[in-house]
């Protein structure tokens, strides 16, 4: 008699070697080649990297933007903002970042893909926007009864207060839970992902200011009225006007973007700013200030030199900030044509990170952008130089 267990056995191997072909295929050489330095040889987060905050523990699960292949996939595309996880979409193709992100789920514990919520605002390819009541976001802020999110496919939240308009912080990871719309009201739309930035302690003063050409009197702050926001594509922005003591001192267009380099990845924030302040010196100092313990670098690049005149878009200099924080180097890049134009300068190699606006300047575009990377050398300065001149 034939036995029943015969044909299982004979499947056992047709099973097994997907799995082994992984495990000893390219596969796992891409694995070992671009992600085993952080994340260690089995994936457990133990890599020969040196990085104050351990990597990822794959063998934990517990992933940023979920545990699928389109979470995973995702996050091999466009790296996460905050940290030393580079964007591969251009290192890997796609069918090779596919593979791997199938590699890494496999090493995480076994179980069932969640789906999310029917509350829960999902950015897929297009940016989103949610507006509503923020809670605190931070033990020492308070709630924002005017908020809005607006969340990047890249997994990038920017969360902003709009009744006078200040970013408050930045989050990578899940758009929002609007539980809002199952409450009786006074529910609070709720951020899913974690900060990598906080602005202020959460309660950041206006980041425009305005002054008087040959006046000893300090700069006035002034006041953001919204009048509009919006998304494109993978771009999502916000329009205010500036208010100074009730009349309009100009507007204020501001989008945000993610950037992608092979240094690091991170995000932009992009001003055009609409002036009539003829005997007036607009200022912007919308991020924190730099500790100088914590300061590593300060200084200007001239593109020109840097790119040996090779470059279809001259954005002239770039002013480069850098700190030491405990995910490695945090890199601000402040950019703007229009200043070599028009007028304007960006604060000294002190470690203070904002713009001035003079008077010859009418419509001025300035580029922040804020980057995280591993190390902070030749190499890191040429994939920003790259990256910054396009």
């Amino acid at each position: 008699m034939r036995s029943p267990f015969l044909p299982l056995a004979l499947l056992i191997p047709c099973l097994l070697a997907p799995l082994l072909a992984q495990e000893t295929g390219p596969t796992k050489e891409l694995f070992m080649t671009h992600c085993a330095a952080c994340h260690g040889e089995k994936g457990d987060g133990e890599g020969t990297t040196t990085l104050e905050r351990p990597a990822r523990s794959f063998l934990e699960g517990g992933f940023s933007y979920g545990n699928t292949p389109e979470a995973i996939l995702r996050t091999l595309s466009y790296g996460i903002p905050g940290t030393p996880m580079p964007a591969f979409d251009v290192a890997l193709t796609e069918g090779q970042r596919k593979l791997l992100a199938q590699y890494v789920i496999s090493l995480g514990p076994p179980g069932t893909i969640v789906d999310p919520a029917q509350t829960e605002l999902v950015v897929t390819d297009v940016a989103r926007l949610a507006r509503g009541l923020l809670p605190p976001i931070s033990p020492t802020a308070e709630k924002q009864p005017r908020g809005l999110l607006i969340g990047l496919p890249s997994g990038t939240t920017f969360e902003y207060r709009t009744d006078d308009v200040r970013l408050l912080g930045v989050r990578s990871g899940r758009f929002a839970d609007r539980k809002d719309w199952t409450g009786r009201g006074g529910t609070a739309l709720e951020p899913l992902g974690h900060l990598i930035e906080l602005i202020g302690s959460g309660k950041p003063k206006a980041p425009w200011r305005i002054a008087t050409i040959g006046s000893k009197e300090a700069a006035k702050e002034l006041g953001a009225a919204m009048r509009t926001s919006f998304t494109k594509d993978t771009v999502g922005g916000i329009g205010y006007e500036l208010i100074d003591g009730g009349r309009s001192a100009g507007m204020v267009m501001e989008t945000v973007s993610h950037v992608r380099t092979p240094a690091g990845s991170g995000w932009r924030r992009t001003f055009t700013i609409m002036s009539d302040t003829p005997d007036k010196v607009l200022r912007f100092d919308g991020l924190d200030v730099i500790k100088p313990s914590d300061l590593v670098d300060a200084h200007e690049v001239d593109l020109r030199k840097a790119l040996d005149g090779h470059t279809d878009r001259l954005y002239g200099t770039q002013h480069w900030v850098v700190r030491k924080n405990r995910n490695g180097y945090q890199v601000t890049v402040i950019r703007s044509m229009d200043f070599l134009n028009q007028g304007g300068a960006v604060p000294g190699p002190r470690g203070d990170v904002g713009f001035w606006i003079y008077p010859s300047s009418r419509n001025v575009t300035v580029d922040i952008i804020r980057l995280t990377c591993l190390a902070w050398d030749d190499a890191t300065q040429t994939a920003i130089i790259k990256e910054c001149s396009k």
